[in-house]
Order: structure tokens, then sequence, then C-alpha cells
């Protein structure tokens, strides 16, 4: 009988393993590691977590990666000794004590999850509340609070920071409108948002195609038109309005409708009367006193918040922007342009809760745990951003971070536009353009010589009409 047995060949090292440069920079990447262990294992931090707590807050609106974040500033701080503790809703459970012990278990298997398990909540600070977190604060023996949110939710920590509580602020926001670009790359939440916003898009510039179709679309992003002009360039969008390319002043509802009219005309000239154009929710606020007087001349009341705000969130139907700048563009009859149909669509609340790209996991895991690391440090109160693949701690006293607000008294935290200067915006300017000029759909599997047959096709059916009538 004859026994037949399988050997695992060994496989031969390459070539470039043998040369001795790579083993010195084996040697020097272990010796690298091992110097860092020893530096955490002789170097005594600035505050110990021994007997000391964390809280942990989360605030705003809901983005992907918040609980990856939540997971790796807790996992950090569990083990180097600290209690973990998070706010249920916001700054408001932590008013009101609706604070919850967080442990391994319940966070350990949040790294790709949508699910934000202290939840997330919008919340008006009041000299009152504030006192009671203070109370809270103390009473738990927390020596330091990270925060996971927006301008709103790092304001609100500064506040705590100018009452002795070191605050660490982590940039969340889809917006990408925190920090000014010399302090970080983009907020998390924004990479996956505008990678789903892009696919949206991308269905509807197809659509628009398929069935010579308009679509106008409103895209989220009230601070900056940065998540606007980003999706709209990764769908293939024909053309985007954001309201920093609008000089101060000249952001009126007639010059909105003037762009969007022009692009349906020039698009129509060029025989193609079809596209996907994409508004900018910031344009609202740009416009909102036009729009409160739109509500009144209709007899409708104007909503508005505790400053007397107009509330843009409370709108009636039909008077956002995407609906207000077809109401009497030419042509139009019922959502109909020169013959052709017009989808009015919002883009939004679509990606807030999605699972997170790669991207926006490498961010929070590194800002979760610089986090922690800044507060054993000893480091100031600060903004934590990501910036060349690195987790950055920019002060709160750092100018430019910070500024006065005569309408509201107090300190808020400053929020960037989109740069209509820089290199990358001319660059995208440059790609919706192309796409302006492209009978076919960006990204398109399409032949381009496939639309010579069907102009021919045309030709020849008119042709043959002519010749009837002849």
């Amino acid at each position: 009988m004859t026994i037949h047995a399988t050997y695992k060949q060994k496989t031969p090292m390459p070539t470039w393993k043998k040369i001795p440069a790579y083993y010195a920079f084996r040697a020097a990447h272990e010796m690298h590691h091992l110097a860092s262990w020893f530096k955490n294992l002789l170097i005594k931090p600035a505050v110990s977590g021994k007997n000391k707590s964390v809280l942990i807050v989360v605030g705003g609106g809901p983005a992907p990666g918040i609980p990856n974040a939540v997971r790796s500033a807790t996992l950090t701080a569990l083990r180097n000794g600290f209690k973990v503790y998070g706010a249920i809703k916001s700054f408001g459970g932590a008013a009101d004590g609706t604070i919850v012990e967080l442990t391994y278990k319940d966070v350990w298997n949040l790294k790709h999850s949508k699910t934000n398990l202290i939840q997330t909540a919008r919340f008006k600070m009041t000299e009152k509340a504030l006192t009671a977190i203070i109370k809270n604060i103390l009473s738990r023996n927390i020596v330091g609070v990270v925060t996971i949110g927006g301008d709103d939710t790092a304001t609100t920590g500064k506040k705590l920071q100018e009452r002795g509580i070191p605050v660490f602020s982590l940039t969340k926001t889809v917006d990408d409108d925190v920090l000014s670009a010399e302090f970080i790359d983009h907020t998390f939440g924004w990479d996956t948002a505008t990678s789903l916003a892009g696919n949206i898009i991308s269905n509807f510039v197809n659509d628009a195609y398929t069935e010579n179709r308009w679509f106008v679309v409103r895209m989220m992003g009230r601070g900056s038109g940065s998540l606007a002009l980003e999706s709209a360039v990764r769908g293939g969008a024909h053309a985007c309005i954001i309201p920093e390319e609008f000089a101060k002043g000249e952001c009126t509802l007639a010059a909105i409708k003037e762009r969007v009219r022009k692009t349906i005309e020039e698009r129509k000239a060029l025989g193609m009367n079809y596209g996907v154009i994409v508004l900018a929710e910031g344009l609202e606020e740009a416009i909102k006193e036009e729009i409160g007087r739109l509500l009144e001349a209709k007899g409708l009341n104007v909503p508005r918040d505790v400053q007397n705000n107009i509330s843009l969130n409370d709108l009636p139907p039909g008077f956002q922007i995407h609906e207000i700048v077809v109401d009497d563009l030419p042509g139009n009859r019922a959502k109909v342009i020169h013959g052709k149909k017009v989808n009015l669509e919002a883009i939004g609340y679509d990606f807030r809760t999605a699972n997170p790209s790669r991207q926006d996991i490498r961010i929070t895991s590194r800002e979760g745990r610089a986090a922690i690391q800044f507060l054993m440090a000893g480091k100031p109160s600060s903004m934590v951003s990501y910036k060349y693949d690195n987790a950055l701690g920019v002060p709160y006293e750092t100018p430019g971070v910070f500024a006065w607000d005569d309408e509201k008294q107090e300190n808020r935290l400053v929020t960037r536009q989109v740069d209509v200067e820089s290199e990358s915006y001319k660059n995208n300017r440059d790609k919706l353009r192309l796409n302006f000029l492209s009978p076919l759909p960006a990204n398109s599997e399409v032949d381009p010589a496939w639309l010579v047959k069907v102009e021919a096709a045309k030709a020849a059916v008119e042709r043959e009409r002519t010749d009837r009538k002849a």
C-alpha cells in the first residue's frame, strides 16, 4: 500500500529580504517599540487613572464613527486605570445625573458600529445646568471630560474649561466646518457622508440621463459648502452651488435662481436637457430673511427660535432652498422645465448613522486615544483633530479657535468655510465643469462611440421625415 503524504514546501526567502538594510530597519522598528514601552513604564503620567474617572459626552447630530470614538476613548482610559462614565443624551444627562458607567463589555465591539450607545442630543446650556453638571462631575471624582461634537458641543466644553474642568473635544461633524485648515484635514463623519451622498447623487445622474429629466438636490451642511461640493464631485453632478461662492451681500434668492437657470439653459443649448444640480443647505442661512418674507406674503407664520432668529429647521413644506429656486424659472409648470420633469430631492439624514468608512475609523480611533493621552500628560483643554495622519491637540486658547460672539454673548468655536481660492476648490470646480460638458454620466461604462450611433439614427429619422414632407 502506497502512503501519500503532502509536504508544505518551504517558500524561499525573497531576495529583497536578504538585504542587510532590511534587517537594520526591522531592528530599529523593534527598538522603537521597546523604547516606547520603557518610557510608559518608567515615566509617571501627570494625571494618574488610579481612583479617578473620565466622562464622555456626545453632542449635536449623529455622525458616522461616533461609536468608535466612544470605544477608543473608553478602552484607553480603562487600560490606564480610569473609571469611565457616559452622559446619556449629551449634556442634558450630565446635568440631571443620567450618567452610566462604561465597561470593556459595553464598548469592545463598537469599532464598525452605527449605534451610539450613550445617544446624543442638542442642549442649550444655562447657568443652572452648568452648576449641576459641575456638581455631578465632582461627586464622581471625574478629572477630565471628553466631548464628541461640533461647534455647539465644543462651545459648551469651553464653559466647563472656564470653570476649571479639563476638556478635550473630538471634532465630529459631517459638515466639515470645525477648525481652520492649518489644524485639521477633515472632521470625522465627513468622509463616510460624502462617499454615501456621492453614491446617491450618482444614481440621480444616471436616472437623469436615462429618462431625460432634471434633479435639483438640497444637500445638508449649514455651516459650510464642503459636504455639498465634495458629494457633488464624487457623484458626478453637473453643477453645485455653495454660499461661499458669493461675495458678501450678493447671495440672494434671485442670484441663486439665475445660477440654476443658466445651468439648465447652457446644458439645453448643448443638446443635453437633463442633469443634476446640487444646492448647499447653507444657502438657506444666507437668504433666510427673504424666505421669511415669502412666508409672510403667503400668510404663513414665520418659525423663530428663542433668539427670535428664523428657524430653518421648522420651515413648512415648499420653502426649502431646492423647492423655492424652481418656482418661477422660464418654462416651469408643475415641476416641469422646458418640457422636462424636475425631481426635487433632499439628502442628509440618509448617512448620519451609517457604518463608518476606513478613514473615519482611523480618525476616531486616534482622536479617542489621543484625548485620554493628552489628559494624562496634563495638557491644557484642547480640540483634538486629525492632521497628516496624526492626532493633534489644539489648545482652546490658540488664536483663531474660539472668538467672542456678540449676538450670543459667549465664546464660540470659530467655524470654517470653503476657501474658494484654494487649489482643492479649483480642482473640484474643474471636475464639475467636465461633468457639465459630458453627455454621459461620470464613470459610465458606456462607450462614447455609442452616442455617435444614436445621433446617426436620430439624423436618419429626421431625413426620412423631411423627405416625406417634400
